[in-house]
């Protein structure tokens, strides 16, 4: 399985743009060295390019002074919004616009390193960014790695990674990438002059790099302060003509007694607010474990002396004191504290074997070590993770593979030895089976694939989790490779709910000691249960980030319809950390006290009014005052009519489950009663029946496209180009890349193209055995994940042309009662959640014959829809997300807007109305795959009329008041 990459992504395609778009109409020119990326003339334009892409982007930041002569691009995007894809995209897009070639990529940690590197290299992205992408090429990476010592002989081999990076020729096809992490960066192999298969002349690395003009991007720039060696290091020694830095965070620098972001040239911010707001991450559900019995109890460090700790135990008010030294257990201190033990001390610190590390005065709560609290904690977590992997399971057309990921105290609580028994995997294996038990129990009647699912897990328990420590790597014991392997590497193996072999894959609770930071994620971590502290340096969005991505389904694709939530479960000392980290957020974020007149001019754009009779209005409601500075008594009411201006956090995006914050709309039951009979009717689940008519064309379509150039080596042919230094020549050097996947056997090959693309499988062997005949004989190296990929998405290409005239909407089953306003047993849902309405909540109360008593709505379109009112309604109310599956004839679902009762002009009858909203000006901005599901919602309500009750369908376009288009449905029908 690939997770399938979308070049489409909005927020993606601002990124690229804002860097690539520094360059236009500024004069780049070759030069002698053919080792060389052509020179960037930096003149003034350069500067008016930045200020106006920073003008269309609304960057407010200061930008601070220059203290050195290299152009630096800064771009800002949270964490899980993809930004290896972007700085990927970006590289493609410099080569294809400006025929820059010589790439640096500099990351701060092996981790991030191993990430970047698998991206690049993956086959898949390598085919996405050269065809669907039209690229027309592909990256050749170099990774540079450290070399192993030879005690017996010294190495003088000039390091092959540099020398292969920087003797490729500007007439070389594909684009040169060297991929280096700090460490080595600042490493003897670096700097070293005396080796003696020098290249070009060049006998010190620095050296080399510096001659050919590279563009050096940054990844993770907090961990690359101006101040720091080896960003000192790339301004003295490598001196690149530009330098890109992407990340969620940036430098602190010192400036006038304040602490401020060192941004130089900040060209996009995409700010956690922003990712949150827009549904680009998934919400937090922050909920610390509350249990009985709780004793408050501390442990205080009162004195370091003579590598000896002197440790006050506090507990109601009676105090013990005890001395302990080094690998001392803490249960000397209190006998409920379980596998903790000090693991050094040094004059101002004790670092306990859990990665806590403490100075003199600073405290410990005894509660959160005891076995009693953390078997409540992943109590808590396992519930939390099987109320999300059962949505995600069963309401899905492919399945959601839900993972959860646990921080824990110490290896040898997970970890059996010859020493100790692993007291927290025991309890979490008891406590899962139990929870396992009742899942099945609860949900096996009502789906019966999950249920399998679960017993499944029952049966193989040990199968369900794996672990990752640092200490794993000198383990040379098979299944512990075995799961590194699986979390580190095998990212899209986690993914999948089967293996290759219609085996349940159960792996879905991953264990560390926090070792997994930056550079490690993964998409379908849904819940995080933290049994140990972080300790006090990391930030609050850092510590969520690991599982912040949207989440993707079986097949690969990013579910990015819907607001996710991230189950984030602490101790109780971290009651707070909703608070914090809706704090930290909102601090990044400059505040706004007065309306510019381009923000004047945006919102009256918005509101289709002049600024100037907007100002007035603002004015009049005494929203600001004459300069246009906001009154703050008047600040939440100005936002909530006006969120264009929310630049922070929306409520409910992150949320304490303690607190019972939860925001949601109450059903009306009266108002739910006149919609009923409709409401059952449009959740009616049908398929798709395709005429004959499809059987006589879909035969020559598939033979077609494979006809259209979709076969794929398994390897990627780079030509390398070097000079023979003594005699001058060109001599062409050729090397081959063996790429990741392999070729696969047949009967999987047509098996994946089947379950990806609905072609028969007899359709694909015969068209197959057609190519082999007539066209050309097929070699199975072909039958790959390549080929795969492009007879696939070929395929959607023709089913979006040629099938729409090709089907049906059939019924098939019972109308289900279990739906997003009704239980299994039909009746009313007290509430709705907000995230299935909208992202934004206004205070004031609904329009008494609305279905929800809040008006919860995600454009200003939907708000007034909400707000306004008709004589002729009867009931109406925003249909919840993705609540309504329309089948969509290429695949996956849609799901309106909007539902609406209205009385017929004559009074006699009401007519049932559904409408589809587009927050644009005209329906010629619309994407084609929107206009094709238009098409499709129109067809599926008129094929799903019965008993008389006629539906129609309509959409409405932004200048569309929606009380006309009532008016004219109820004379017109």
């Amino acid at each position: 399985m690939n997770i399938l990459l979308n070049k489409n992504l909005e927020h993606q395609i601002q990124a690229v743009n804002a860097v690539v778009s520094v360059f236009e109409n500024v004069d780049i020119y070759d030069n002698d060295n053919i080792y060389s990326n052509p020179i960037i003339e930096m003149n003034n334009k350069i500067q008016v390019n930045i200020q106006k892409i920073q003008k269309e982007n609304e960057i407010t930041e200061k930008q601070l002074d220059k203290k050195h002569d290299i152009l630096i691009l800064d771009v800002k995007m949270e964490t899980g919004t993809g930004k290896t894809y972007v700085y990927t995209k970006t590289i493609y897009e410099l080569h294809k616009r400006y025929k820059l070639n010589k790439f640096i990529i500099l990351v701060p940690s092996l981790a991030i390193k191993s990430g970047t590197k698998q991206f690049i290299e993956d086959e898949y992205a390598k085919e996405f960014f050269k065809t669907t992408c039209s690229y027309g090429t592909t990256i050749d990476l170099e990774v540079l790695n450290a070399v192993k010592k030879n005690k017996k002989k010294k190495n003088n081999m000039f390091p092959k990674e540099i020398r292969n990076f920087v003797s490729v020729t500007k007439y070389n096809k594909s684009i040169s990438v060297l991929l280096v992490n700090s460490h080595l960066f600042l490493s003897a192999l670096m700097t070293r002059n005396d080796y003696e298969n020098n290249i070009s002349g060049y006998t010190c690395p620095l050296d080399a790099l510096k001659d050919i003009k590279t563009v050096l991007i940054i990844d993770e720039p907090h961990r690359f302060s101006k101040e720091n060696k080896t960003f000192t290091r790339v301004i003295e020694s490598i001196k690149p003509q530009l330098i890109i830095r992407y990340g969620a965070t940036f430098p602190d620098i010192k400036q006038n007694n304040n602490i401020v972001k060192d941004y130089e040239n900040l060209l996009y911010n995409l700010n956690a607010a922003k990712a949150f707001n827009n549904n680009l991450v998934k919400g937090i559900s922050k909920e610390h474990a509350q249990i009985d019995g709780i004793s408050n109890g501390k442990i205080k460090i009162n004195k370091i002396e003579n590598n000896q700790v002197i440790i006050t135990h506090i507990n109601n008010n009676l105090n013990k004191q005890c001395i302990l030294s080094s690998k001392d257990s803490l249960s000397i201190v209190d006998n409920s504290i379980k596998n903790i033990y000090i693991e050094g001390v040094t004059k101002k610190t004790v670092v306990f074997s859990n990665g806590i590390e403490k100075k003199v005065g600073e405290e410990v709560a005894v509660d959160i070590y005891m076995s009693d609290y953390q078997s409540a904690m992943i109590q808590l977590a396992l519930e939390r993770h099987f109320e999300t992997e059962y949505k995600n399971f069963c309401n899905y057309e492919n399945k959601i593979k839900t993972l959860a990921l646990f921080f824990i105290d110490d290896i040898s609580s997970y970890r059996n030895t010859d020493k100790s028994q692993a007291y927290l995997l025991n309890k979490f294996e008891e406590l899962l089976k139990k929870m396992l038990n009742n899942q099945i129990e609860r949900y096996g009647k009502e789906n019966e694939e999950y249920k399998k699912y679960l017993e499944a897990s029952l049966s193989n328990i040990s199968k369900c989790h794996a672990g990752y420590f640092s200490k794993d790597n000198s383990s040379s014991e098979e299944e512990i490779a075995s799961e590194i392997e699986l979390i580190l590497k095998g990212k899209k193996e986690l993914l999948k709910i089967k293996n290759e072999n219609g085996e349940y894959n159960l792996t879905r609770f991953l264990f560390s000691k926090w070792t997994l930071k930056e550079g490690w994620d993964n998409p379908n971590v849904f819940t995080i249960a933290k049994l140990r502290s972080s300790g006090s340096e990391i930030s609050k969005l850092q510590e969520v980030g690991r599982g912040l991505r949207l989440p993707v389904d079986e097949k690969g694709n990013r579910i990015d319809n819907q607001e996710f939530r991230l189950n984030y479960i602490i101790d109780f000392t971290e009651k707070d950390f909703a608070e914090k980290l809706i704090n930290e957020i909102n601090a990044d974020i400059p505040d706004i006290n007065i309306i510019s007149d381009d923000t004047l001019e945006k919102i009256a754009k918005e509101e289709n009014k002049s600024a100037d009779d907007l100002f007035e209005e603002l004015l009049s409601s005494k929203y600001i005052n004459r300069h246009g500075e906001i009154k703050n008594n008047k600040r939440d009411e100005l936002f909530a009519k006006y969120p264009i201006l929310n630049k922070g956090l929306n409520k409910g995006k992150v949320r304490d489950r303690n607190k019972g914050e939860r925001i949601s709309g109450k059903i009306r039951a009266d108002e739910f009663e006149q919609i009923k009979d409709l409401w059952s009717i449009i959740n009616q689940k049908c398929i798709i029946l395709y005429d004959k008519a499809v059987d006589n064309i879909i035969d020559d379509a598939v033979f077609n496209i494979l006809k259209d150039t979709v076969f794929h080596e398994p390897y990627i042919e780079a030509i390398q180009e070097d000079i023979d230094v003594k005699n001058n020549n060109i001599k062409r050097l050729t090397k081959k890349i063996s790429i990741i996947n392999q070729k696969l056997d047949y009967n999987m090959f047509l098996k994946k193209i089947c379950s990806l693309s609905n072609i028969p499988i007899q359709v694909i062997h015969k068209a197959l055995c057609k190519y082999d005949k007539e066209i050309n004989k097929i070699d199975n190296k072909f039958f790959n994940e390549v080929t795969i990929s492009n007879i696939v998405s070929k395929f959607h290409d023709w089913e979006c042309k040629k099938l729409e005239g090709y089907f049906k909407y059939k019924k098939y089953g019972k109308i289900s009662e279990n739906t997003a306003l009704t239980n299994k047993n039909g009746e009313i849902k007290e509430e709705i959640l907000q995230s299935m309405l909208g992202k934004y909540i206004l205070t004031q109360d609904a329009p008494e014959k609305y279905l929800y008593d809040t008006v919860i709505y995600d454009s200003e379109l939907e708000k007034e829809n909400i707000l306004t009112g008709d004589d002729k309604i009867v009931v109406y109310g925003k249909i919840p997300k993705n609540s309504i599956s329309i089948p969509i004839f290429i695949g996956g679902s849609y799901s309106p807007d909007f539902l609406y009762i209205v009385k017929h002009s004559s009074g006699k009858y009401t007519i049932n109305l559904i409408i589809e909203t587009k927050d644009v000006k005209y329906e010629s901005e619309l994407r084609d795959i929107e206009k094709m599901k238009i098409r499709s919602a129109d067809k599926f309500f008129k094929e799903l009329a019965q008993n008389n009750i006629k539906i129609h369908f309509t959409k409405q376009m932004k200048e569309e008041k929606i009380y006309n288009i009532i008016e004219e449905m109820t004379q017109r029908n």
